[in-house]
Parts: structure tokens; sequence; C-alpha cells
């Protein structure tokens, strides 16, 4: 598996404060951090001093949130495995590594942060029906599915 976070260059503190946890809970075959704003060969150079010797970079001055997103996707094609993105200012729980594993029959899945469920996840939500529950340290929570927004 293959453990994805994207971020500016302005946050490349969140890989450090965040994302090198999350890679000691999943134990990913390989960590890319993807670093948007990136064009002066100094810049480089400072993500080579600051961030791991155990994180993949690639770095490009996409310019955006989604130009970022369609670099990573068009990555992920060739990568040949599981990728998991994971934003880079969240930490996953101890439980997410079986998560995983109940729901690797899944092509494609989304995980709602807690603060976003606490806070009423319907608009989340409105577009998704129920297809199982996990149990979740003896808490059963659901997971959705995401409903087509085209009509026949």
């Amino acid at each position: 598996m293959y453990l994805v976070t994207y971020l500016p260059f302005y946050r490349i503190h969140e890989v450090e404060t965040y994302f090198m946890r999350n890679v000691e809970v999943m134990k990913p075959k390989t960590a890319i951090v993807y670093v948007d704003n990136v064009y002066h060969e100094k810049q480089r150079e400072i993500l080579a001093r600051v961030l791991s010797r155990n994180v993949e970079v690639r770095f490009g001055n996409w310019r955006n949130r989604n130009n970022t997103w369609i670099a990573m996707l068009r990555d992920f094609h060739t990568l040949g495995g599981e990728v998991m993105v994971v934003d880079s200012d969240n930490k996953v729980t101890e439980d997410l590594p079986r998560i995983h594993g109940e729901l690797r029959g899944h092509p494609i899945y989304t995980i709602l942060d807690e603060e976003a469920w606490r806070r009423n996840p319907q608009h989340f939500l409105i577009r998704s029906r129920k297809t199982g529950e996990l149990n979740i340290n003896g808490s059963t929570n659901p997971y959705m599915h995401t409903r087509s927004t085209t009509t026949q």
C-alpha cells in the first residue's frame, strides 16, 4: 500500500507533525508526499533538508489543490497497488489498518473525520446509502456507498 499526502510548500511542517505518525500507524510499502507551489531550486533544497528520508517527495508548481490531485491521479495510475490518501493535517487512528483491511474489497472509499461526523454529517451523507456496518472498539458505525448523481 502507498500512503500519500499533499500540501502546499508553506505547510511542510505538517509532514513531521502528522504524516510521519500516520506512516508509523499504517506501515505502508511507500510513503509519498506531494508538495505544491515549488518553483525555485532553493525550495527543493529546503525540502531535501527538512523532510524525512523515509518518504518519497514529489513536487511541482501545480498552483492549487485540484491541479495537484490531477497530477497525483496520473501517478496513481502507474503505481500498480493500493493507494491511501490522507490530508496532511489529519492523524489516523490506530484502528485504521483494521478498518482498511475490512474495506479492502471496495475499490475506492473515503473516511469522514471524527470532527466532521460530530458536527452532523448529513450534508456528506445526503447522496449516500448504507451498505454495511463496521464494529470499531465496540461501537457500530455505518459505511456508506455514494449514489451516482446522473439520471437515466
